[in-house]
């Protein structure tokens, strides 16, 4: 329990130092944008390729895709059921901050410290499904929802999926592993120098990113959501607790999964269908800090 605690302890300071240092001016907001591309195209890919190169990999895992893909569509799906009543542009808010897990720049670092690269093979798979939806496909659903002319074609869809690096490294390694083929020792290397700055760069990105304003007139909001949000969260673990056949580290990770903050994504979908990225922001950003508190507990108790 301790050793559990400390680590967790040491994640909290590392996105609270980036924190203090954005709020100083000893890094400026600006330089999210920095770290946010070294970890996604650099640390994230290197300790995926890693991760996966240890573990022989098993086409079962591919059910948990499915459940990826399940659990941030129902979020959608939530988002959009509870706002029916509301206008096009509340209803595509909803849509979007409701839904996707933030696996690759918290989940996935948190659990590289704490479980083998098997769990870290389980987060990636459980990833690709919410890929899916939380890098291209929850905007997509969300603008045609805000305006009725608006048409995403397959194609813009596929193509805005895909620009994901994390996403195309997740689908390499899942195609090498289904043929039985291993990367060149040279490149292993490489990567697991990068993988081993992933669990620092994605806290400190996370602290850059973080918002904290406290505004009063938008509390019963972001309770709403939050609550909704680690409300489903809880309901799908026992779920998949209880009535999946997995073995109990499959059902242990994911659970955790389960309390993964709110996607990176979700704010910058918001600016880009003109809502309100402010409020956005803040709520993705107090779930990262829930979701810490979360994920430690379930550590402990399970």
């Amino acid at each position: 329990m301790l050793p559990i605690l400390i680590r967790a302890g040491a994640f909290v300071c590392l996105i609270l130092l980036a924190y203090f240092f954005k709020k100083y001016h000893i890094l400026r907001k600006e330089d999210f944008r920095v770290v946010s591309t070294l970890v996604t195209k650099a640390t994230l890919p290197c300790a995926i390729i890693t991760n996966f190169s240890k573990f022989p990999f098993d086409v079962s895992l591919f059910s948990l895709v499915l459940i990826g893909f399940l659990a941030t569509l129902s979020m959608v799906g939530f988002g959009y059921i509870i706002s029916r009543k509301q206008t096009c542009d509340e209803r595509a808010f909803q849509m979007i901050n409701h839904s996707g897990y933030n696996v690759g720049t918290f989940a996935l670092p948190y659990l590289q410290s704490f479980v083998g690269a098997s769990g870290v093979i389980y987060s990636c798979m459980f990833d690709i499904g919410n890929a899916i939806l939380c890098t291209g496909g929850t905007y997509a659903l969300a603008s045609s929802v805000q305006n009725a002319k608006t048409k995403t074609t397959f194609g813009s869809l596929v193509k805005t999926t895909f620009s994901s690096v994390p996403l195309c490294t997740y689908l390499l390694m899942v195609i090498l592993g289904v043929l039985h083929l291993n990367m060149p020792s040279p490149i292993l290397t490489f990567t697991e120098i990068g993988a081993s700055a992933n669990s620092f760069l994605a806290m400190m990105m996370l602290g850059l990113g973080l918002e904290l304003s406290f505004n009063k007139k938008q509390f019963k909001a972001i309770f709403k959501i939050l609550a909704a949000r680690y409300g489903f969260a809880a309901l799908f673990s026992l779920a998949i607790w209880f009535l999946l056949p997995f073995s109990m580290e499959i059902r242990k990770v994911l659970v955790l999964l389960l309390f993964a903050p709110l996607a990176s994504f979700d704010p910058i979908f918001t600016e880009r269908c003109g809502l309100d990225v402010g409020l956005s922001s803040e709520i993705n950003s107090l779930s990262i800090l829930i979701s810490l508190a979360c994920m430690t507990v379930l550590f402990i108790v399970i």
